[in-house]
């Protein structure tokens, strides 16, 4: 195969225009055409950057013996080619900005401002369209306000990547591009010129590769350092998006199991398959770039649109199951027996009762116990474990009610059963206890006088510690004026001491 034959083909599979490859060997396209035509032929260190631009060897390149179909062309990672495209937009800002004048400077800077400007306004549809969805999907019941807040982040990150697309491809097209047209036709130009001083090119050569070395050294260090944060950042996402790809699976199975028992949510399931797919797509595109794998790109985009697909879907008949399924907000008929355990206590103690956010307080007047006071504390044994805390203190005991819910296979039936219905209960009442104080009405006045309301309690403690607080700052305002005096009368000692010595 020749050398034009093969060109073409390297340039056409590595996705470059003769414009682009002109570019990056720092030629005329019509260079790389005539190239192509195999009516010209490059130097030797333009076959050099080419055998590094399409990571082949020279003898591959250059020898007409040799089929290219035999030879295995290794494609960059997605990172690498990523980065050359982050790291040459600056290098060629860098050199645009460097060889241009302040009047070009300036006028460049002022169409970036107005094209900014005018992609700024370019918001204006993608808000249209934001709020009419919202809009649409916030009238679907009890999941609308979910999938609406859904939709509006995904439109607003549709918009700023379409916005940084846009404005770097704008930039590259309209300034970069065309600077380095300009700059490859008068060196041209200056070749045509000189042509037959052949000293004086070479020595042109070598001070433009010499600048060169020293400005890819520079943005060599500055993408490693990007690398280097870039791949930290990734890697801070893709551990906690690995712990959210095994919570999935462990959702898959608990709704499988459901289903296997009668609960069919099957939009429930698929929304965790599309799910799962999505997020080890995403695990997989993180593993790529963290460790310079080369990804299927075909197999990657494929794969996204069927976790879409079987998302969108699960998604769909997820929001008519819940729209289907009627929530109660209260205690479901159970099989759960309610146990109530009683204390005895005397009023001569004092008591206070402390509420917890568990548990409900119900006085009832009882003149037959006299000074005595019980306390009736119900729940439900089987779903918690229950605790009473007494703190006696010099003047009153303090009592404090705790519970903590436990494993009950009979409350996952439960569950089951429920959702066979289309009816989910509010399960948390069964892990509630409710306390019963009976007493004498003097007794519970005498409790609910200083102990009834926790804020009561501490209502005098708290003035105290105010006035307390008062008197401090005022001490320590004295002390300050104290010490201010004080500082004036040692000058006014001094200056008398000053004086007698004088004398």
């Amino acid at each position: 195969m020749k050398f034009s034959e093969k060109l073409t083909k390297l340039r056409k599979e590595k996705g470059l225009s003769q414009e682009e490859l002109a570019d990056k060997l720092d030629v005329s396209r019509q260079s790389v055409s005539k190239w192509e035509l195999g009516s010209t032929y490059p130097e030797m260190d333009k076959l050099l950057t080419m055998c590094k631009i399409f990571n082949v060897t020279l003898d591959d390149l250059t020898n007409d013996e040799v089929d290219f179909k035999d030879v295995k062309v290794k494609n960059r990672n997605y990172f690498d080619s990523l980065m050359d495209d982050f790291t040459s937009i600056i290098d060629n800002t860098y050199t645009m900005f460097k060889n241009l004048d302040g009047k070009q400077i300036g006028k460049v800077i002022l169409e970036l401002a107005i094209i900014f400007i005018v992609l700024l306004f370019c918001k204006i549809p993608f808000d249209l369209i934001m709020d009419s969805g919202a809009d649409l999907i916030e009238n679907i019941p009890k999941v609308g306000d979910f999938f609406g807040n859904l939709w509006i982040c995904i439109v607003n990150l549709a918009y700023v990547a379409a916005f940084i697309f846009t404005f770097l491809y704008i930039y590259k097209t309209k300034f970069l591009d065309k600077y380095a047209t300009i700059k490859v036709e008068e060196k041209e130009a200056e070749n045509e010129a000189v042509e037959g001083e052949k000293k004086e090119v070479k020595e042109e050569r070598i001070i433009k590769n010499r600048d060169n070395d020293n400005s890819s050294a520079l943005f060599k260090t500055i993408k490693a350092i990007v690398t280097f944060f870039f791949k930290f950042f990734l890697l801070c996402i893709f551990v906690p998006c690995m712990f959210g790809f095994l919570g999935l699976f462990v959702a898959f199975f608990v709704v499988l199991y459901f289903i296997l028992q009668g609960a069919l949510y099957m939009g429930v399931l698929l929304t965790i398959v599309g799910a799962i797919m999505l997020c080890g797509l995403l695990l997989k595109i993180l593993y790529s770039f963290i460790a310079d794998c080369d990804a299927n790109k075909t197999a990657i985009f494929v794969s996204g649109i069927v976790g879409l697909i079987v998302l969108g879907l699960g998604m769909g008949l997820c929001s008519i199951e819940i729209a289907n399924t009627s929530l109660v907000n209260e205690i479901p008929t159970h099989n759960f027996d309610l146990y109530t355990r009683t204390y005895e206590y005397s009023a001569k103690d004092n008591i206070v009762i402390r509420n917890s956010i568990y548990g409900e307080v119900e006085y009832v007047e009882d003149e037959s116990l006299g000074d005595r006071i019980l306390i009736d504390v119900s729940y439900y044994n089987q779903l918690a474990n229950f605790y009473v805390d007494e703190v006696q203190y010099s003047d009153h005991k303090s009592i404090s009610f705790f519970s903590d819910g436990r494993f009950n296979k009979d409350l996952i039936k439960l569950v089951v059963e429920d959702l066979k219905d289309k009816t989910l209960h509010n399960y948390e009442k069964l892990y509630e206890y409710h306390v019963v104080v009976k007493g004498s009405k003097k007794s519970l006045d005498n409790m609910r006088k200083y102990y009834d309301e926790p804020a009561t309690y501490y209502e005098d403690d708290n003035e105290e510690y105010l006035r307390l607080q008062e008197r401090i700052d005022k001490l320590e305002n004295e002390k300050e004026s104290l010490k201010e005096e004080n500082e004036t009368l040692k000058n006014k000692i001094n200056t008398y001491k000053d004086s007698i010595n004088n004398l």
